[in-house]
């Protein structure tokens, strides 16, 4: 998943956990679906006029879903307006995990990650039993990795790993341990082919440059990727994405 915004698997639980595709409502019900399409601009539409004359029982689920919709659309802000009113107006709807979770990712994809960091910690002591537990204990870790918080982000990520070791979080931060990627690194480049990659590696060696090579599986497509440096600090990342930008190279700072 490129971007930590999880945001289809939170509302994939959701509607799991609430069985909100069984609900009567035939605005809500188009809503959902056009959500799940991705067609954000109409399922918004859609349900901000399905708020001015929802009842109080059906309110909750088209606050979640708004605002949902309203984060897909960069309209962070406006989205945590609607999930401060289902947090302060329906604390016993069963939402209030999704909707602070959701809190979380709204900064999160703003890069405000210290605030979003302390949103996912506070689920743990808000709600015990929530079924994201493992999803907030993981972006927990994530935001920690880029406010280069290294240690902490190993905790966090070893937190899942024995609490909730069948989770789908699990396996990612598996993966992310035993890479042991806990540093800022710089992508200039991403090839299929072994040889194109390994071409813009040298070329980078002889200029002295710290590039090296990592391969990366998205489903049955291999890539490798050209990477700069294993900094501890972002300011040290910046640095060198700004020396690789001057010799002409696109430029993306992990994680």
């Amino acid at each position: 998943m490129k971007k930590f915004t999880v945001i289809f698997l939170i509302v994939s639980i959701f509607f799991a956990h609430n069985s909100i595709f069984a609900s009567s409502g035939g605005v809500l019900l188009e809503s959902e679906i056009l959500f799940m399409k991705g067609k954000y601009n109409q399922a918004q539409k859609n349900l901000q006029g399905l708020l001015n004359r929802t009842g109080r029982l059906e309110r909750p689920k088209v606050l979640f879903l708004n605002s949902l919709c309203l984060i897909k659309m960069s309209q962070h802000t406006k989205a945590r307006k609607y999930l401060q009113e289902l947090i302060s107006e329906y604390p016993s709807s069963g939402l209030c995990d999704d909707a602070t979770l959701a809190f979380g990712d709204s900064y999160y994809s703003e890069s405000n990650f210290e605030t979003a960091l302390g949103l996912y910690r506070s689920m743990s002591e808000k709600y015990p039993s929530s079924t994201l537990l493992s999803i907030a204990i993981y972006k927990s870790g994530k935001s920690c990795m880029k406010l280069g918080r290294w240690q902490e982000a190993r905790f966090y990520f070893q937190k899942v790993q024995r609490s909730f070791p069948l989770s789908f979080e699990a396996k990612k931060v598996t993966q992310s341990l035993n890479a042991d990627e806990f540093y800022f690194t710089v992508q200039v480049g991403s090839f299929r082919k072994h040889s194109n990659a390994s071409t813009l590696c040298n070329r980078l060696k002889n200029k002295n440059f710290d590039s090296y090579l990592k391969k990366s599986k998205e489903g049955q497509d291999i890539y490798y990727r050209v990477r700069v440096g294993k900094f501890n600090t972002l300011y040290q990342a910046k640095v060198c994405k700004r020396q690789l930008r001057e010799q002409g190279l696109p430029t993306k700072i992990y994680p």
